[in-house]
């Protein structure tokens, strides 16, 4: 699995390119980076097995106008996501995007913002790479409803398990539900991937997170894994 992400910036003074923009220039930049994320998601695929891209790749981080999706934003965004889709397909890579929440990106924060993009679109290769922490901020069903939902769209590509704090697994109010998530995917027959998603200090001013993870890095994560072997 490879994980693509568009920073707010790339570097100083370069802001990352928006698939949504208004200049077409930086909307083909956009697609060209993802079409990049594309190639090195065939690379490092299995032999044999569909590449998948993960992350989110879609959308600038943390960056708002002020306002929801336009509709002249929602057509740029289709018209890439399409290109994006067909070009994996053409890679043998299924290509799913995070949806982010709404301190993270205004551009796709539900499951049904989602899947309404991705049937406009119609490219079997894009999908979605859904969050655990993400759900749990904007979704209005119960966590078990709504990967149920996603899960029944035959468009889920790609799993990320995080608490709802973005600590250690099982310290929050994800890791408690964790055995009943895999069950739920059992049930639907699930057959792509699940990671572990858990953030430390050097990555907190990405996602605003100034409670520290309990103990050493090293240690978060280990507790984490072993909460996720015990809910298997």
């Amino acid at each position: 699995v490879a994980c693509g992400f568009n920073p707010n910036m790339l570097a100083p003074g370069q802001p990352s390119p928006r698939m949504v923009s208004d200049d077409a220039d930086e909307r083909r930049a956009a697609v060209d980076r993802a079409r990049g994320f594309v190639r090195y998601a065939a690379e490092v695929a299995t032999a044999g097995a569909p590449g998948v891209l993960s992350g989110p790749w879609h959308t600038r981080h943390m960056h708002f106008t002020g306002t929801g999706l336009s509709h002249q934003e929602r057509q740029w965004l289709v018209d890439g996501l399409r290109e994006i889709g067909k070009f994996a397909g053409q890679h043998n890579v299924l290509a799913g995007f995070e949806i982010l929440n709404r301190f993270e990106s205004y551009v796709i924060n539900t499951v049904d913002e989602a899947l309404s993009v991705i049937n406009e679109v119609a490219e079997p290769a894009l999908g979605i790479n859904w969050d655990t922490s993400h759900a749990h901020i904007d979704e209005s069903s119960d966590i078990i409803e709504n990967l149920t939902h996603v899960l029944k769209s035959g468009r889920l590509f790609h799993i990320h398990l995080c608490e709802n704090h973005r600590r250690t697994l099982g310290t929050g109010k994800i890791g408690p539900r964790l055995a009943e998530m895999f069950a739920t995917m059992r049930a639907a027959g699930y057959q792509h991937g699940a990671g572990l998603e858990l953030f430390c200090e050097p990555l907190d001013p990405a996602v605003h997170k100034w409670n520290r993870c309990e103990g050493p890095p090293d240690e978060a994560a280990r507790n984490s894994v072993n909460w996720l072997r015990a809910c298997l």
